[in-house]
């Protein structure tokens, strides 16, 4: 379990994670026809639409929590196929790019902030936010359920197959839950490789701050 200075730090990015994975789905599934979100009071970055107080305690002590539901209908889509991938991996699309600005700010801040400085706290909570957002994005493509990776690996697997989506569907939580209590979560999901990505995507950011070196630092 983390210390306490941690967690607090650990708050402002798992809200964001969250509220932007939930938004994301449910702005998507909007724009493809389905009225759901919006009907649910869905299409907002509120925390009240998105978090769920319970499972957001858990996640903060215990990296293993939940949010509030985001209800989609693909019999709405002109598409359904293409709208279920879409809304699938729009969670995850989300929670990189919160990754991505949160790394960049991560690495101005880091610049022009000194350690000693009372602004410093900031720099650590950008840090959370980028491993905080990677990690959920990912998370969510593991093909069980109710993660939206079955829902991509539902509209690939060819219906012959249908016993193996059966299976996982009555014991899909059972492998998750131990997924996560035996920390193979860690294993499977390729958290450097993305980290490695996103670095790079970011590396223009690294010659302008080497060029300004320290005449930016507060």
């Amino acid at each position: 379990m983390q210390n306490f200075a941690s967690i607090l730090l650990t708050i402002p990015g798992v809200i964001l994670a969250i509220v932007i994975r939930g938004f994301s789905r449910a702005y998507v599934s909007d724009k493809l026809g389905d009225p759901s979100p919006r009907i649910m009071g869905k299409l907002n970055l509120s925390p009240r639409s998105h978090i769920d107080p319970f499972g957001f305690f858990l996640l903060l002590l215990f990296h293993f929590g939940w949010s509030k539901p985001v209800f989609t209908d693909s019999r709405y889509y002109k598409n359904p196929r293409k709208g279920k991938i879409l809304v699938a991996l729009s969670g995850t699309i989300g929670n990189l790019l919160v990754a991505v600005i949160s790394l960049a700010l991560y690495k101005l801040l880091s610049t022009i902030i000194i350690p000693s400085s009372f602004l410093y706290p900031l720099v650590d909570i950008l840090s959370f936010s980028v491993g905080i957002n990677i990690s959920l994005g990912l998370f969510y493509l593991i093909p069980l359920p109710p993660l939206d990776g079955f829902d991509i690996l539902q509209v690939f697997v060819s219906y012959k197959y249908y016993r193996i989506l059966e299976f996982l569907r009555q014991y899909g939580n059972i492998i998750l839950l131990l997924l996560i209590l035996t920390n193979l979560v860690g294993f499977i999901l390729p958290y450097n490789l993305v980290y490695r990505l996103l670095n790079l995507l970011t590396y223009p950011l690294d010659l302008i701050l080497l060029k300004l070196g320290k005449n930016l630092r507060i």
